[in-house]
């Protein structure tokens, strides 16, 4: 009888016991799973910084409870260690969402622009003026960029590929490079091999060249196909070019928004109203577009444009054709 009063209470104990430890577990699960995040924030990760310290900070934000009990019960469920870096942590999540994103390295991307027609100049600006960045570049010219990137050419212009970049904080500013530039260098390499019998062009730094300045001159996207074959006519009769962003580009730092016309003779090695034939290096960041376009000119044997003034442009066979269309477009109402 006795033996039996004991077997029943040792039952008893240890369905007491494990009921005691399911309403607990319970309640620690829903610590780990039913508070959120009232707020988005930015969380920071240092390397080594222990799993106890994690915890606190996710107590801090009213995630779970500062417990050493929670602690030991996270511990008995085995949850994994952490990564360390820049995370974005979101309204609405809860604790359990948090330590999984951090527990696979799930950090904080951020993004960069390099936009169509961007000079070196100006892409080194936008490095300059991001602070998740680590900017490790030397200098801010093209040719100064072009020996760090050890690019065989004269000059970096160019060789940026326009696109948007992702990347951590603390990455190089020159690996962000080194990725627009092998991008670049995939598209040229890909219309080079695809190149029209048509293309002026003789090399694929040419048809670098002659992108940059199909770029700089496009407003309206379709129209690249015929601003390469202005300038293809061109290059094929010996004429000049004639195209004012290479005499932009040539003015560097002293262009103020004008064109005058002693900028027009002034004798720079991109001012194609005097040289003949392509500029030595490219004078922007041209599209991939573009560059397709350098290497397949469209149809027509034109050798004049002008701008409409929305961005398009009129494009005319003679000089006539050209004056008229100058004075209709650029001069009326003056």
């Amino acid at each position: 009888m006795m033996i039996k009063k004991m077997l029943i209470g040792l039952i008893l104990g240890l369905l007491l016991l494990f009921t005691a430890a399911f309403v607990v577990d319970r309640h620690w699960q829903h610590q780990w799973t039913g508070p959120q995040l009232t707020e988005d924030r930015i969380y920071t990760i240092a390397p080594g910084r222990s799993q106890r310290a994690i915890l606190r900070d996710l107590a801090a934000m009213e995630l779970v409870p500062s417990s050493i009990w929670f602690q030991r019960w996270l511990g008995w469920k085995g949850i994994a260690s952490v990564q360390s870096g820049e995370y974005q942590l979101n309204a609405g999540e809860t604790a359990e969402v948090i330590w999984n994103r951090l527990a696979v390295g799930d950090v904080k991307r951020y993004q960069l622009t390099i936009i169509e027609g961007m000079s070196v100049r100006e892409i080194i600006a936008l490095l300059q003026g991001h602070e998740a960045l680590s900017y490790d570049i030397d200098g801010v010219s093209p040719i100064e960029l072009a020996h760090q990137m050890n690019i065989d050419t004269a000059s970096a212009e160019g060789w940026l590929a326009p696109s948007t970049y992702y990347f951590h904080r603390g990455d190089s500013a020159l690996e962000l490079l080194q990725r627009s530039r092998r991008l670049m260098e995939e598209w040229l390499s890909e219309a080079w091999e695809n190149r029209a019998d048509t293309a002026a062009v003789t090399t694929a730094y040419e048809a670098l060249i002659l992108a940059s300045i199909i770029e700089k001159e496009t407003g309206v996207a379709a129209e690249r196909p015929e601003i390469s074959a202005v300038f293809t006519s061109r290059l094929n009769l010996g004429m000049r070019l004639q195209t004012d962003p290479t005499v932009i580009y040539g003015m560097g730092d002293r262009f103020d928004g004008d064109i005058r016309r002693r900028d027009l003779r002034e004798a720079t090695a991109w001012n194609t109203y005097v040289i003949r034939g392509l500029p030595p290096t490219p004078i922007a960041s041209p599209s991939r577009e573009a560059v397709i376009a350098a290497v397949n000119p469209g149809d027509g044997d034109y050798l004049y444009f002008v701008a409409k003034g929305d961005g398009s442009h009129y494009f005319s066979r003679t000089l006539e054709e050209h004056n008229r269309a100058v004075r209709e477009y650029q001069l009326k109402g003056r």
